[in-house]
């Protein structure tokens, strides 16, 4: 079927199309903002509008960006974790220093629960 056209700036016309189909598929972008973080967009007919500072990824690219970003947090919290269980372990070893302090009630207020 052809659906005659008219000269319009903008948007395709008539939109939606009558026989359903529509001549203009969603491309997905993929961005890097200024700050570092990423981000998608999805634009139909237009070309993207890029935030000042944003950079045009590709999907590999921001696939890599964004593995990249779990193995950092995932770093970050393996040693936030292993801090906390260093400042039991040192809060339980003051607690046992302590005489009259009996284990099992320094392994409840250090919140340790490893080896003695």
């Amino acid at each position: 079927m052809t659906v005659p056209v008219p000269d319009l700036p903008g948007w395709p016309w008539p939109w939606p199309w009558p026989d359903g189909e529509s001549p203009l598929e969603p491309v997905l972008y993929y961005l890097r903002y200024a700050d570092g973080h990423l981000g998608q967009i999805t634009v139909t007919g237009l070309e993207p509008v890029v935030p000042e500072g944003a950079t045009l990824l590709t999907q590999l690219q921001y696939e890599e960006a964004v593995g990249e970003m779990r193995d950092a947090h995932a770093a970050r919290l393996a040693e936030a974790l292993s801090a906390e269980e260093a400042q039991r372990r040192a809060a339980y070893e003051a607690l046992t220093a302590v005489p009259g302090i009996p284990e099992d009630v320094a392994r409840s207020l250090s919140g340790y629960g490893g080896a003695a």
